[in-house]
């Protein structure tokens, strides 16, 4: 299967709203976040800290070249 790759060379203007689009969704995600693992944190920080290693390690494993 061939895929045809072609050269989309982006404005200055479509660049802008990539990341304006991208600061849009992250930030209030990264927020909600932050207080789920806060209440996480409240309720059993041991389970949380626990959690948070597991997540890290399968999230880096992905990175590394594994196929999960």
């Amino acid at each position: 299967m061939k895929i045809n790759k072609s050269d989309k060379k982006y404005t200055p203007l479509e660049m802008t709203l990539i990341i304006l689009f991208g600061l849009v969704v992250s930030i209030p995600s990264l927020f909600f976040l932050f207080i789920f693992i806060s209440f996480m944190f409240a309720i059993s920080p041991v389970i949380t800290v626990i959690a948070l290693i597991v997540v890290l390690f399968k999230f880096s494993s992905v990175f590394i070249g594994g196929d999960d």
